[in-house]
């Protein structure tokens, strides 16, 4: 989670060890006056250049959302921002979806709890780990 309470997309790589503080994963390289910022005491702090895990229209990032709702006043602007986790000690079901199978504690489900507390919404983001499965890039060819 980043300091405005959305979720941001640290790392995806080989398992690293579990630490009280990722913030060293966190860049905000952006120049001063090279976008907009939600916080004028930081400038460099710019949705728009972050990796998000799940970005919304507006709050100063412009690109392609990943969801676009429709607010009853006809906004588009969406601002889902933490509100809890839980993890499942095996993979959650997912009936009617294409899905990938685990049986059982061959995988993980980390369930991620979002909010618009502006528009009443819930949005929850589900991952599956495999224990088994590595998560380098030469897993799956690529160069």
């Amino acid at each position: 989670m980043i300091k405005n309470g959305q979720l941001a997309h640290l790392y995806f790589g080989s398992a690293i060890k579990n630490r009280n503080n990722f913030s060293r994963l966190q860049s905000y390289d952006v120049p001063v006056n090279y976008s907009s910022y939600l916080y004028e005491d930081d400038p460099a702090f710019s949705l728009d250049k972050m990796k998000q895990e799940y970005p919304s229209y507006g709050t100063t990032d412009y690109r392609e959302p990943a969801i676009d709702l429709e607010a009853n006043d006809g906004s588009h602007l969406i601002y889902f921002t933490y509100k809890d986790f839980r993890i499942i000690k095996e993979k959650s079901k997912l009936t009617g979806l294409p899905a990938t199978l685990a049986e059982g504690d061959a995988a993980e489900n980390l369930d991620i709890f979002l909010e618009d507390k502006y528009i009443n919404a819930e949005l929850i983001l589900s991952f599956t780990v495999f224990e088994h499965v590595p998560t380098d890039s030469t897993t799956y060819g690529a160069r």
